[in-house]
C-alpha cells in the first residue's frame, strides 16, 4: 500500500491461505512415505525395535534440524518492529496529507 497505494491484504491473506493449505498436504504426504520408511505397519500392535529406532531419529534430530532450519530463516528476515512502525508512520502522513510519498533512491522505504 505505501508503494502502489492500492489495499492487497485481502489478496495476501488468501495467498497465505492457499499456501499454508499445500504446505499442510506436502507434510502429510511426506509423514506417510517416512512412516513407510520407517518401517510402521499399522496393523502390527507392537513395532519392532528398528522401527521404533528410526522413528525416534526421524522425529528427533530431524525435525529439530527442519526447526533450526527455520530460525535461521526467520532470523535473517529484514522485517521488524522498527520497520513496520516506520512503514506505518509513513502510511499516516500519506493518508493524511495525500501527498505522493518520496522513496530512496533504491525503490524501498
Amino acid at each position: 500500500e505505501l508503494k502502489t497505494g492500492k489495499k492487497r491484504e485481502g489478496i495476501y491473506f488468501g495467498l497465505f491461505k492457499m499456501v499454508s493449505k499445500a504446505s499442510r498436504a506436502v507434510g502429510l504426504a511426506i509423514s506417510g512415505y517416512a512412516l513407510t520408511w520407517a518401517g510402521y505397519q499399522p496393523a502390527i500392535q507392537e513395532q519392532a525395535n528398528e522401527v521404533q529406532k528410526n522413528l525416534s531419529i526421524l522425529f528427533g534430530p530431524v525435525v529439530g534440524i527442519f526447526f533450526t532450519l527455520a530460525a535461521f530463516v526467520f532470523w535473517f528476515t529484514p522485517w521488524s518492529n522498527k520497520v513496520h512502525e516506520r512503514v506505518n508512520r509513513l502510511l499516516h502522513i500519506k493518508k493524511s496529507k495525500q501527498l505522493p510519498l518520496i522513496l530512496h533512491s533504491e525503490g524501498s522505504v
